[in-house]
């Protein structure tokens, strides 16, 4: 694990969590998100999901390469 991507991630997180307030962690972050350790992908999705106000699972970093990532962890 990279620790310069574990701090960016946490620092992307923390900007994320502000963008949805009012909201809970179960309705912003997919189930499985905390179950990868790719900091560096999770800190891309997040930063796609901010630009684009959207949240993590209607981004297309999350659809097309965090879950096929997930499934080749398992």
């Amino acid at each position: 694990m990279n620790e310069q991507d574990l701090n960016l991630y946490v620092i992307a997180e923390l900007r994320y969590k502000k963008e949805h307030l009012n909201e809970n962690d179960e309705s912003i972050f997919p189930v499985d998100w905390y179950s990868s350790k790719n900091y560096k992908l999770k800190t891309e999705i997040i930063a796609e999901a901010i630009k684009n106000k959207t949240t993590i699972e209607n981004t297309n970093l999350y659809q097309n390469k965090f879950i096929e990532g997930f499934r080749s962890e398992q």
